[in-house]
């Protein structure tokens, strides 16, 4: 998805005008997905350490 998202910006880099316009919208679509999928893997990181934390405090 991330390598898209940079062809993408290349293209809308090299684009004219219009071409950049109806590219707009796919790239916000994809990137939103990325912040998304990225906040859900941060997310769930963040379970998991918390999770390793409690276990060793607890058999410490």
């Amino acid at each position: 998805m991330l390598s898209q998202l940079s062809m993408m910006e290349a293209d809308m880099r090299n684009a004219n005008a219009a071409m950049a316009g109806e590219l707009y919208p796919l790239a916000q679509q994809k990137a939103t997905t990325v912040i998304h999928e990225g906040r859900d893997i941060a997310a769930y990181s963040y379970n998991n350490l918390k999770g390793t934390e409690e276990v060793y405090k607890k058999y410490k």
